[in-house]
This record gives C-alpha cells, sequence and structure tokens, in this order.
C-alpha cells in the first residue's frame, strides 16, 4: 500500500484513492475514474465483483457455443468435404474468452460500491485483502475526504 505523503494519493491492491477522484487500476493505466465531486456514498461489500452478472454469464455462454460451433463446423467441413481453411481455426480462441466471461461472472470478491447520481460502480479488490491492510487504506482514504462504510470489516474473519 503507497502513503498518501508523496502523491496525495492512497493505493490498495488496483484501487486508488486521490483528491481528484477513486480509480480502478490495471498495470498503472485507469480502467474506470469517478471524480470525488461525483461520488455520494462508498460502501465495502463483498458479492459479484461484476457490474453485470448476469449479462456478462448470457455473453460468455454465447461466445463459448459460437466457438464450439465454429469448431465443429470446421471438422465436419474437414471430414465430408476434405477443405481445411485455416483461418476457421481462429474460432478455437472463442472458448477460453467464452470461458472466461463465464467464470468471471460468478466471482465473487471484496469491492467499493460507490455510488453516483444515478448510477453505481464497483471497484473489486484482489483475492482475499489482509483485513489490516484494508483498515489502514480505509483510514489514509477517509482522511483524503472519502466517507467509507465499512461495516463489512466487523464480519470479515
Amino acid at each position: 500500500m503507497e502513503h498518501p505523503v508523496q502523491a496525495n494519493a492512497v493505493r490498495f491492491h488496483n484501487i486508488e484513492f486521490s483528491n481528484e477522484g477513486i480509480a480502478l487500476l490495471s498495470q498503472n493505466s485507469k480502467l474506470l475514474f469517478v471524480a470525488q465531486k461525483d461520488v455520494r456514498q462508498i460502501t465495502l461489500k463483498y458479492g459479484f465483483q461484476s457490474e453485470r452478472p448476469i449479462v456478462e454469464i448470457i455473453f460468455g455462454i454465447f461466445i463459448f457455443g459460437l466457438g464450439a460451433y465454429f469448431i465443429l463446423n470446421f471438422i465436419l467441413k474437414a471430414i465430408i468435404y476434405r477443405t481445411v481453411y485455416v483461418e476457421e481455426l481462429l474460432s478455437l480462441f472463442l472458448l477460453p474468452i467464452g470461458g472466461w466471461f463465464f467464470v468471471d461472472g460468478f466471482r465473487k470478491r471484496v469491492y467499493f460500491e460507490v455510488v453516483l447520481d444515478n448510477d453505481k460502480r464497483k471497484f473489486p479488490l484482489g483475492k482475499n485483502p489482509d483485513k489490516s491492510e484494508l483498515q489502514k487504506f480505509i483510514k489514509f482514504a477517509s482522511q483524503s475526504g472519502y466517507i467509507i462504510d465499512s461495516n463489512f470489516l466487523d464480519q470479515m474473519n
């Protein structure tokens, strides 16, 4: 965890709270950013990390099914017509992509739910965050002007 002394920001796992706003980071690039002035409420919760898990699961099933269809089509063409198009083998990549979306839709983690005027955003933490480190992070974030409902921490083991 980075301390707010150097950059007016505090970071825990892939989430950064700064004077400008809250950012979800991936390899130091921002995936999601919410300005501090737009934040109405922040709550620490446990649940589906996906913003829309049902849509993600259905999309994963669709992509996986599409990949399976193209693979079966490739095999049948190879057996019946004895023609093989190498480009059709690219559909093999649809199987792991669809599987990833499907599994990710069911993934549950600890996350910050940020309520905006007309929307909610989830900022998921990494696997099994350390409770004491998370408490320090919330303390530093609250010093930056964020009010975080962390009642969930009392329920964590």
